[in-house]
């Protein structure tokens, strides 16, 4: 047995890692495979806050003038942004995927 209390070898062999859904939970993205190809995409976690009136404001200014998030799965700066507007606002902008694995990403432009 290590000093982490993982056993090394022997019968009683223990994962070290946690499941996929405490992990994707922790990074705030879910992986997700798709059923025709088998790639592998990665999803965002779901929005739980509600959004503020200033948020809403804020949302429809960028809707009005056309102007799109850019954000990657994987950032946690984009997260962070993503869970400030709330799910309300975020739903009136139109939000581009930078990332090749992840979910609802349309290549370069």
């Amino acid at each position: 047995v290590t000093t982490t209390g993982v056993m090394l070898s022997g019968r009683n062999q223990v994962e070290a890692a946690p499941p996929i859904a405490i992990m994707a939970q922790e990074l705030g993205y879910f992986p997700v495979s798709n059923a025709e190809t088998g790639q592998v995409m990665y999803v965002p976690a779901q929005i739980a806050r509600h959004s503020s009136e200033d948020a809403l404001t804020l949302a429809q200014h960028l809707k009005d003038k056309k102007i799109a998030m850019y954000g990657a799965y994987w950032c946690p700066h984009c997260y962070h942004q993503r869970q400030v507007l709330g799910k309300e606002a975020l739903s009136q902008i139109t939000y581009v995927e930078c990332s090749p694995k992840g979910y609802k990403y349309a290549g370069p432009k």
